[in-house]
């Protein structure tokens, strides 16, 4: 139906266009160069300007227009300046061929009387032959509306004609020139939309990254089951009495491995993760598993870092602490690592016979030629 509608429009368009523009069409007066006549300012002598508009309405009737424009402007100049005198002089004018001087004086006298019918269809005139349809269709309108003149309509509908075409293309061009702007807008906000949701799906994406950051620097998932076991038996004597509790190790433990890139990563790994459970949970670094263990490069490699790591803390101890813990660390870690390790460090550390003398071996960290201790070189 829609479809339909806007066919019939434009051929009634089509129609209007056919039959108006083929129509032989009255002159259009060029637009003359002389000056164009002034409003005069009106004088008080009422008898001598009557007198000067009987003269002027006889010359008009006799189609002496420019003796006519004369004295219509003398009335005017001697009495009072009227709506009614202007159109007068304006149609005398148009008659002469004076389309602009006759415009100027139809809209003084629409000034002094919006709705004077005389100026409405004078000026309409003038447009008409102006080729101005849609003013002339206007005005020709509205004086028919306020006063009907038969011999006016044939006028009226001849520019009326007129009008509706070129009103139709106006409105065409604005609906299309709105349906630009429209694109232009929808296409915006489809731009827009697609930033926000590009942002949202950045912003998603590094939040799920930061998660799994936070989830992997969470711990060892597991914790070390039961702690570490028995302490490290022996203790260290002279150091740390009563043992160290399993918090404070096990804060310092993951301070120690997640704040180096290469050990958080070392921790990671499955094979790393397995050999350094086994070393801490299985009798030592010493242990006939440690050894066989630290044969491979990479686990060599990482629990050389961990010990490079754990000298510096263990110095700031006291450069080692002879002798071991006393009482060791009763109980061990309570607990384990909580959210750390998958499957824990079974045993826990399962402490370190003998303790760490000179704690863990009074690694000494000496930078030169980076000789930090490996695990072989521990007694």
């Amino acid at each position: 139906f829609k479809i339909n509608y806007i066919l019939i429009n434009y051929l009634f368009i089509y129609i209007y266009k056919m039959s108006a523009f083929t129509e032989e069409d009255p002159d259009i007066y060029p637009e003359e160069t002389v000056e164009i006549l002034p409003v005069p300012s009106g004088g008080e002598d009422w008898d001598g300007a009557q007198n000067a508009k009987d003269t002027a309405m006889e010359a008009k009737a006799n189609g002496n227009y420019e003796t006519a424009v004369e004295f219509f402007t003398k009335a005017m100049e001697l009495g009072s300046v009227s709506a009614i005198t202007l159109a007068n002089r304006a149609d005398c004018l148009l008659k002469l061929r004076r389309p602009l001087a006759a415009m100027a004086d139809c809209d003084e006298a629409l000034k002094l009387n919006p709705d004077s019918a005389k100026a409405l269809r004078c000026r309409g005139t003038v447009a008409r032959h102006l080729g101005r349809w849609v003013q002339a269709n206007k005005d020709l309108s509205q004086a028919q509306t306020i006063d009907f003149n038969p011999d006016t309509e044939e006028l009226r509908i001849f520019v009326n004609k007129k009008a509706v075409i070129i009103q139709a293309e106006e409105n065409k061009a604005r609906i299309e020139q709105e349906e630009k702007e429209k694109e232009i807008l929808r296409e915006k906000v489809r731009k827009q939309r697609e930033e926000i949701k590009k942002q949202r799906e950045e912003e998603e994406r590094e939040e799920k990254e930061r998660a799994e950051r936070e989830a992997n620097m969470g711990g060892m998932p597991g914790g070390m089951p039961g702690g570490m076991p028995g302490g490290m038996p022996g203790g260290m004597p002279g150091g740390m009495p009563g043992g160290m509790g399993g918090d404070g190790m096990q804060q310092m433990l993951m301070q120690l491995l997640m704040s180096d890139p290469e050990l958080s990563a070392g921790l990671k790994n499955p094979k790393i993760m397995k050999a350094f459970s086994g070393i801490m949970g299985g009798g030592g670094p010493d242990s006939a598993s440690a050894q066989e263990a630290l044969k491979d490069p990479e686990v060599k490699a990482f629990m050389d870092k961990f010990q490079q790591k754990l000298g510096p803390l263990m110095g700031a101890m006291g450069g080692g602490m002879p002798g071991g813990m006393p009482g060791g660390m009763p109980g061990g870690m309570p607990g384990g690592m909580p959210g750390g390790m998958p499957g824990g460090m079974p045993g826990g550390f399962g402490g370190m016979p003998g303790g760490m003398p000179g704690g863990f071996g009074g690694m000494d960290n000496d930078d030169d030629n980076n000789n930090t201790p490996n695990v072989e070189e521990v007694d």
